[in-house]
């Protein structure tokens, strides 16, 4: 059965490549028959989580205290969020306006302005245990640069026409790129380890 489950992998896995490399019809047809199926199963594979996250935090609301609420919360969040996308549709302007401005962007704004500050503060504990040239940099770079970005009420000409803009032209755009590759390079590390049958992960215990 594990070899079976390995065949059927790796074919799905060379099919879905030359479909995508040799631009044949026949090939094209099938890749893209291939990429359907794995789009249904990976919903399917969604909709399982979405329920295992309801029937987890139900059985949150009997244990009482402040987990009671946050669960109570998330319940009635995500009920209400999926009912109304699934009767408006994802892509009706009363959702993009409701949940997308009104929900969604202020709370990505406000963990992104957690996490700066949780960095920083990382950071400068980090400079009692290990000061070095690499450290010192790191951290003046993020605090000129919150400088120039803060909505203060002056600016600061050297920062904000030229210090802010070469970090993140410069530094920010580099860092960017580098964790770009390093993800596309475990990609396809861990694409040809499934290809070649070295990883099984569909195989069970």
């Amino acid at each position: 059965m594990r070899l079976l489950a390995a065949v059927l992998a790796v074919l799905v896995a060379v099919l879905v490549l030359a479909g995508t490399l040799i631009p044949l019809p026949a090939l094209v047809a099938i890749r893209f028959l291939l990429l359907q199926w794995g789009v249904l199963l990976a919903g399917t594979a969604a909709l399982v989580g979405f329920y295992n996250l309801l029937a987890v935090h139900w059985r949150n609301l009997r244990k009482g205290g402040l987990q009671t609420l946050y669960s109570f919360i998330l319940l009635l969040a995500a009920l209400a969020t999926f009912i109304l996308v699934l009767l408006f549709g994802s892509d009706s302007p009363l959702i993009h306006t409701w949940l997308v401005l009104g929900i969604i962007r202020p709370v990505e704004a406000s963990l992104m302005g957690l996490l700066s500050i949780t960095l920083i503060y990382a950071l400068a504990r980090l400079t009692r245990r290990r000061l070095d040239l690499l450290t010192v940099l790191f951290l003046l770079s993020a605090f000129f640069f919150l400088l120039a970005m803060a909505p203060l009420p002056f600016q600061i000409p050297l920062l904000s026409d030229f210090l802010a803009p070469w970090l993140q032209n410069v530094l920010v755009t580099a860092g960017a790129r580098g964790l770009l590759l390093g993800i596309a390079l475990g990609v396809l590390t861990a694409g040809l380890r499934l290809l070649l049958a070295v990883d099984r992960p569909y195989g069970g215990k």
